[in-house]
């Protein structure tokens, strides 16, 4: 409600108000905004089309325009931001919380362990529902979700301690669960994996982010409000963790490796592209950093000697189905799999890269691990699943400086080495390598004027046009 709204302008005395919409709702911002402005007399302005994904909170564009507070509307990733204070609206999604209430007695019984998650639209409903499942079942537990981030006063559900607690402090420990925004502490001893996991909402990123992430160790149900469903998922979780594995064997095969910056608004994403950097540093690899707003298949055509690109992005706009782009998209989780000698397969799976920064920094100490005695890399060879060959993983790239005539040489003064580039390469084996300046070869000509006018219509096509007048 514009009210609530209005009441949290005035309580933070924001005087810059940025609102982001996505692209179905873009036509009833003006009026949001007009109302919001009367009501709190700041200034309110919209954000246009957003950097990236509509879900991540676009903290670029509301800098730019020097906002104090985002007012983010529709469906969210939940994505913690990392310099402007964010109030999310979800809107109000309509569920029959009866029928929701018979579905799950039909289908469980009062001993089972419950874990009940919500898309966003859904969220409204959290308490109602609560108070409903509480007198059926004993162990329920909700998802939390705080809709106004950086600020003081947390927003949380008012269901009772003894099923829920939330906004959790040491969320990621053994008896706690964070995933996409929403977090949850159990209340009594048992493990995460004792929870059966019922998802309120239709297919979205965030049900595939969950299959994905928590498929293999929990049983997944998922409740759509609008068919009045309740059905186990399934998913086959193996069969597309087979698929992601086969990108991670593409990886350690790839030469150039391009960094897809997919946000610029989700924390910790700068530190994860420099820790990526070094990484494929420390393989031997080439990388080149890349920021193309919204990827799509053209964009990421026009590099073609990329070998295989890792998007950083939030988990639900990292899965990218490769299937119809030139070359592979990865998560940095595979990422890390395929170029980290200490890091095995074990089939647990995450997307949110902020939760690879612990191991990333361990990772980065293992490559001194791998070189041999005084201090020397020793050579790694792997063999592809993919390709049924032998690849040498690690180049052993020595480090180079530049004499005074311009040779490059190694530290040996007595070898010389060439230089080898990734690049140079490529564009060696490419049929059109642009123009050709041809210096001394073509003949020297004067300048001489172009057309003037416009494309439609030039002045020397106005001049034919025109008859002579005698």
């Amino acid at each position: 409600r514009s009210s609530d709204l209005a009441e949290v302008i005035n309580a933070g005395q924001y005087k810059r108000v940025a609102l982001q919409f996505p692209d179905e709702l873009i036509g009833d911002s003006a009026a949001v905004a007009s109302l919001l402005e009367e009501r709190t007399g700041q200034l309110i302005f919209i954000l246009g089309d957003t950097s990236y994904g509509s879900c991540c909170v676009d903290e670029v564009a509301a800098e730019h325009l020097g906002a104090d507070v985002i007012i983010h509307y529709g469906r969210a990733c939940l994505s913690p931001t990392s310099r402007l204070p964010v109030h999310y609206v979800f809107g109000i999604a309509a569920i029959d919380t009866a029928t929701f209430l018979e579905k799950m007695k039909s289908t469980f019984n009062s001993k089972d362990k419950l874990l009940i998650l919500s898309d966003v639209s859904y969220d409204h409903a959290l308490p109602s529902i609560q108070s409903s499942l509480a007198s059926e079942f004993d162990h329920v537990v909700l998802g939390c979700i705080n809709k106004t981030r950086y600020q003081s006063e947390q927003q949380s559900l008012p269901v009772p301690v003894s099923h829920t607690i939330f906004g959790s402090s040491d969320a990621g420990s053994e008896h706690s669960l964070c995933i996409c925004g929403r977090t949850v502490k159990l209340s009594d001893q048992s493990s995460v994996q004792d929870y059966s996991i019922v998802y309120i909402g239709g297919e979205s990123p965030t049900l595939t982010n969950l299959l994905m992430t928590r498929g293999a160790k929990h049983s997944i149900y998922s409740y759509t409000p609008e068919s009045m469903e309740l059905r186990k998922e399934s998913f086959n979780v193996n069969r597309a963790l087979m698929k992601r594995f086969n990108l991670v064997e593409r990886t350690k095969e790839a030469d150039v490796i391009g960094i897809v910056v997919g946000t610029l608004g989700v924390s910790n994403y700068l530190d994860v592209t420099n820790r990526i950097k070094r990484q494929i540093k420390n393989a031997g690899k080439k990388s080149y950093s890349f920021i193309v707003g919204k990827i799509n298949v053209p964009k990421l055509a026009n590099f073609s000697e990329v070998d295989i690109f890792c998007l950083v992005a939030c988990p639900e706009n990292s899965l990218i189905d490769s299937k119809e782009f030139f070359k592979p998209v990865i998560t940095p989780f595979e990422l890390e799999l395929a170029l980290v000698p200490s890091k095995q397969w074990t089939g647990d799976y995450d997307t949110d890269f902020r939760n690879i920064l612990s191991s990333t920094e361990e990772a980065g100490e293992t490559v001194a691990a791998t070189n041999g005695k005084d201090g020397e890399q020793e050579e790694e060879v792997h063999f592809s699943l993919y390709s049924n060959k032998v690849k040498q993983l690690r180049q052993g790239v020595e480090e180079v400086q530049l004499s005074a005539d311009t040779t490059l040489m190694a530290k040996d003064p007595n070898q010389s080495i060439v230089a080898k580039s990734a690049a140079a390469q490529h564009l060696a084996q490419r049929s059109y390598r642009g123009l050709e300046a041809r210096i001394g070869e073509t003949e020297v000509t004067m300048a001489v004027p172009g057309l003037s006018g416009i494309a439609a219509s030039y002045e020397s096509d106005i001049n034919l046009q025109q008859p002579d007048r005698q």
